[in-house]
């Protein structure tokens, strides 16, 4: 009988050395695309963060403005006399006050430099090393006979007032808010009627945007009476709150915290920007929490932005 040829070496299968060179191949690939995959969830992460902190800025300073512009407003439906370019103006005493019963000038905005935020520590994470302050604002308005038919402006949590002849005060301020057990420095906002707390379904505390850790305050001071802003000053500065018929707003924003990065931030950020010298205001000037400059899960850092904008008093009159 013959015997069975033997098959050819191809056809016995792998041999060591190409199973080893397949192996690395493989692993290569797998490294490369995980890599890869790793890369991306960094990149959407950072840049979801970014998006959510403009997102968390935008929206607070769009309360803070839409309160600046409500400041000092009365609906007297009387009582107003117009000038020929339609400028209206309201009779006062020599105090400044409005002469009948509206809103008095006293009451349509103060501010308060560098008051401590007694929350921030080390060990949640907000601490900054200049010092834990930041401004605060008081802005008023009143309710006119419209409110009592379900038309009044919201104060700065969105409670509409629908009481006639209602002094709402608005008072922003930093503080820490923790949800989902995570604390973050926030934009907060109380609200009063008429001096006491409302009740109820309005809310007298409430948060504006969370991440925002610094509220700082320019007051810009007509001094000439003429309508414009000669000076912006800290609320320290001003002698006259009477004569501020502007205010600028600067917050200071950021993302929950990041790792594995190089830390993209500056070392210091001047809220006003580098032409402006504070002399009182030592909030201005900020001084993230530490100096490494890569973050770790055990010395974690932030992405930080300044926003500023100017609004005007729209119902001030110097």
């Amino acid at each position: 009988m013959m015997k069975p040829k033997m098959k050819r070496s191809s056809e016995l299968g792998l041999t060591l050395v190409e199973l080893m060179v397949a192996i690395t191949i493989g692993l290569v690939i797998t490294f490369a695309v995980t890599s890869l995959y790793i890369s991306n969830q960094q990149t959407y992460k950072a840049q979801a963060g970014n998006a959510q902190m403009q997102d968390n800025a935008r929206f607070a300073m769009a309360q803070v403005g839409r309160i600046i512009k409500q400041a000092g407003y009365y609906d007297v439906l009387g009582g107003v006399t117009f000038d020929a370019s339609g400028s209206y103006s309201m009779p006062t005493d020599a105090s400044g006050n409005y002469a009948y019963n509206t809103i008095q000038a006293s009451d349509v905005v103060t501010a308060s430099n560098d008051v401590t935020v007694s929350n921030f520590n080390a060990s949640n994470g907000l601490a900054i090393l200049n010092g834990t302050t930041a401004d605060q604002l008081t802005l008023a308005f009143k309710t006119g006979p419209q409110a009592a038919t379900g038309n009044a402006m919201p104060d700065c949590l969105g409670n509409s007032v629908t009481a006639a002849n209602m002094l709402v005060k608005n008072r922003f301020y930093i503080d820490v808010n923790t949800t989902g057990g995570v604390t973050r420095p926030a934009l907060k906002c109380d609200v009063t009627w008429n001096g006491a707390a409302p009740t109820g379904t309005n809310l007298s505390t409430g948060v504006v945007a969370d991440n925002i850790e610094r509220l700082q305050i320019l007051m810009g001071v007509d001094s000439g009476s003429d309508g414009m802003p000669d000076m912006y000053l800290s609320p320290a500065a001003v002698a006259d709150m009477k004569k501020v018929i502007s205010i600028r707003i600067a917050l200071l924003a950021r993302t929950d915290p990041v790792y594995s990065q190089n830390r993209a931030e500056p070392a210091t950020f001047n809220m006003f920007g580098a032409n402006y010298t504070p002399s009182n205001d030592s909030g201005t000037i900020v001084t993230p929490l530490s100096t490494q400059t890569t973050c770790t899960a055990s010395a974690p850092c932030w992405t930080r932005r300044v926003f500023e904008s100017t609004f005007v008093l729209r119902n001030r009159k110097s």
